[in-house]
């Protein structure tokens, strides 16, 4: 397990298809990025050349940790004109944010690990750090061991 030193980025905002929903942490996360990826992945979609343009993103819209009824909003960047069938998934834009960001190297329940790291910066350098945050997920845990899992953290920052 490892997280970088923390730095502030200007996040340029971000066509993506999303979906947001209340459930328990882990079982929600794993059903949206299925569903997204069923979608952007479906003969339609492929037909019409939508392409992935970022990795998969998590978008966690309460204020802290919650096991059951987290608000989780899973989006992946695409181009195209991508198709959507169900109704609660939706092509939008995120907003550009200023940032500040850490990669976290190991399994997921570590996580925690980066987010203190960002918060202690945050007050070392007179930052306030606003709602939601992103994790991006640049490798899949069906495919690497989870030591080698690389995970960005991104929490939106301004000045106090």
């Amino acid at each position: 397990m490892s997280v970088t030193e923390p730095v502030i980025k200007e996040i340029p905002e971000l066509r993506v298809i999303s979906k947001r929903e209340k459930g328990a942490f882990k079982a929600t996360i794993e059903k949206l990025i299925g569903e997204i990826c069923a979608c952007v992945e479906s003969p339609e979609n492929q037909r019409n050349h939508v392409r992935v343009t970022g990795p998969i993103m998590f978008i966690y819209h309460d204020e802290e940790y919650k096991e059951t009824g987290a608000d989780i909003e899973i989006s992946l960047p695409v181009s195209g004109r991508i198709s959507v069938e169900d109704p609660k998934m939706e092509i939008k834009t995120l907003p550009a944010i200023r940032a500040v960001s850490v990669i976290y190297r190991g399994p997921y329940p570590g996580v925690e690990a980066g987010y203190n790291r960002i918060f202690s910066y945050a007050r070392e350098n007179k930052l306030e750090t606003l709602s939601p945050s992103r994790e991006l997920y640049f490798n899949d845990p069906a495919e690497v061991p989870e030591e080698e899992l690389m995970t960005e953290v991104q929490i939106p920052v301004s000045e106090k």
